[in-house]
């Protein structure tokens, strides 16, 4: 079994796998050098979300506390959303965490 995306969609254009769970972004690119392309199996719904993550030395507790507050304020500012639009080529690859609150 392949875990290099490329190779797991080659594998379903060549009918030697039936299925590979890929991001959207991964499966344009391949769909864009390989045509006729791909087909996504529920393009408006996510099979599967994956969080982020980052690396940091175990004991630096500070900068952690630093980036999740600087995260939660742009998420619950919403100044992420432009950020978002103007660095992700794909619509759907990015669902924004869900607000603890919400005013009707």
């Amino acid at each position: 079994a392949s875990t290099d995306p490329g190779q797991m969609m080659m594998n379903v254009k060549t009918k030697k796998a039936d299925i590979a769970i890929l991001d959207p972004g991964s499966i344009d690119t391949f769909n864009k050098n390989n045509v006729p392309g791909l087909v996504a199996f529920a393009p408006q719904t996510p099979v599967a979300v994956y969080p982020i993550g980052f690396s940091m030395m175990k004991d630096d507790g500070k900068l952690l506390t630093m980036i999740n507050s600087t995260i939660a304020a742009m998420h619950n500012t919403n100044s992420v959303t432009p950020l978002l639009q103007k660095w992700l080529p794909n619509k759907g690859t990015y669902f924004p965490v869900a607000k603890p609150y919400e005013i009707k």
